[in-house]
């Protein structure tokens, strides 16, 4: 698809009767600087994961930690960096985008250490598949009118659930109150987020960053069961 079927969109996006929009509008003073915060973290914490995992599980460790980094960097890039509306208006898309990298890479790492291979392979295969098929739909369809195939974060974000027994198998039922903490952060967050509420101080902290603040919560309880699962 080409840059020029996306400018009707563009023009849209930017247009002045869209001040709240959020290609167009004011960002509140510390939008995206928790994000830059976990995305310098997570190098260091990411290397020094990789490192302490079993041989046989850092290949999945290192995908795990590459796409939090991708995650955290891409969002820090968009509501900090990104000025421009042409810039705002891409990098919404890959911010949207990379939450789907993530969600599989996560659950790559999480599945490929609690489950027998020829188990493993096929469900992991199939979330990428479903992360693919996120990332083109955010790509090409993202709009203030169109949520598209938002329905499968949860979806996909849940998958580890059917990991359950090989988690507790692994490291006990601490792997359970972890996974059960991670996507209790996440969902409400994601509540939050939709419901624009709470929104403390709008100008500087707003429901926006509430969500940041659940996201990276969650993605440390996330680091945790990972590291856990790594390290037995």
């Amino acid at each position: 698809m080409t840059a020029t079927a996306f400018a009707p969109s563009i023009e849209a996006a930017t247009s002045p009767a869209l001040v709240d929009d959020p290609i167009h509008g004011e960002r509140p003073l510390l939008r995206g600087r928790l994000h830059q915060a976990a995305f310098v973290a997570s190098i260091p914490v990411g290397v020094l994961l990789v490192s302490a995992s079993r041989s046989d599980a850092r290949l999945a460790v290192a995908v795990y930690a590459i796409t939090w980094t991708l995650m955290f960097g891409t969002s820090a890039t968009y509501h900090v960096l990104a000025q421009t509306p042409a810039a705002r208006f891409w990098l919404r898309r890959a911010d949207h985008s990379a939450i789907f990298v993530h969600i599989a890479g996560a659950n790559t790492a999480l599945l490929a250490m609690a489950l027998p291979g020829r188990i493993a392979v096929p469900l992991i295969g199939a979330i990428w598949v479903g992360a693919g098929f996120g990332v083109a739909d955010k790509m090409a369809n993202l709009d203030g009118s169109h949520h598209g195939v938002s329905w499968l974060y949860p979806l996909l974000g849940a998958a580890p659930v059917v990991a359950t027994p090989g988690l507790v198998s692994r490291i006990g039922l601490v792997a359970v109150v972890l996974l059960l903490v991670t996507l209790a952060l996440y969902g409400v967050g994601a509540a939050c987020f939709a419901a624009k509420r709470p929104d403390p101080i709008p100008t500087v902290f707003g429901y926006h960053e509430v969500w940041h603040v659940f996201t990276v919560l969650a993605g440390l309880a996330q680091l945790v069961l990972t590291f856990q699962l790594a390290t037995v």
